[in-house]
């Protein structure tokens, strides 16, 4: 799904890393959307923040320059979001922000509009401090901790599977028997879909912190979608 925004900042990268190497889940966030490292010429298949600063590092050396820098990393509603603070020199601190898959760079630039931020590193600061100042920080009025996410996305998912099954039953009691047969079977035939959905979610971070939520978010937005539908036939009866 690509990231559907205005241009509203972008960042001075290609001239710093147009000699390193990168792919992988990890995104770098320029303009409207993010890139990966085989976006930008590399063909290296794990691009993490601290290859990331590796690499500038060890290119400004090679230039005879002193580099330094760290990471500053957190899991955020919108995904995990680090931020790569980098010198080299006599030249000026860069901020350059990356993200953790495709899916989250959509969620961080829609955030980071919605709030009327100029730049992603001033965007991460605010998450960031929200973290910083407690274990459960907000963004948007939300949690930033994994397992306060989990939480929050578990009691909308409950939520929104009670206004669905209301609405379900609703339909099967104002349907005559011909329907009812109908919007059963098209109930079979969507938990399925849906099922199958959530199920192959899984690739963007198997095996990481972030599978669980990320399986959780499709599921809950499949549930809203198919609650929709569902109301607007209500509704037109």
């Amino acid at each position: 799904m690509r990231c559907k925004v205005s241009i509203f900042f972008s960042i001075t990268l290609l001239t710093i890393i147009s000699s390193s190497s990168f792919a992988g889940e990890w995104r770098v966030v320029m303009g409207s959307s993010c890139v990966n490292g085989r976006e930008m010429g590399g063909s290296d298949s794990q691009l993490t923040p601290q290859k990331f600063l590796s690499s500038l590092k060890r290119d400004a050396e090679t230039n005879g320059q002193r580099a330094n820098g760290n990471i500053e990393e957190i899991n955020s509603s919108t995904g995990k979001v680090a931020r790569v603070l980098f010198s080299a020199g006599r030249e000026n601190l860069k901020n350059i922000v990356l993200v953790s898959n495709a899916k989250t760079c959509e969620k961080f630039i829609s955030y980071c509009i919605k709030n009327k931020y100029s730049d992603p590193e001033s965007c991460f600061s605010a998450i960031y401090k929200n973290s910083k100042n407690a274990n459960q920080g907000t963004l948007s009025g939300g949690p930033t901790t994994t397992a306060g996410m989990n939480r929050e996305m578990d009691n909308n998912i409950d939520a929104v599977d009670k206004k669905l099954n209301s609405v379900y039953n609703k339909l099967l009691h104002e349907m005559t028997p011909d329907f009812q047969k109908k919007l059963i079977q098209s109930e079979q035939d969507w938990i399925k879909y849906r099922d199958s959905t959530v199920a192959i979610t899984a690739w963007q971070e198997a095996g990481g912190t972030a599978q669980e939520l990320n399986q959780d978010g499709e599921y809950l937005e499949l549930e809203k979608n198919r609650l929709k539908f569902l109301s607007s036939l209500l509704n037109s009866n």
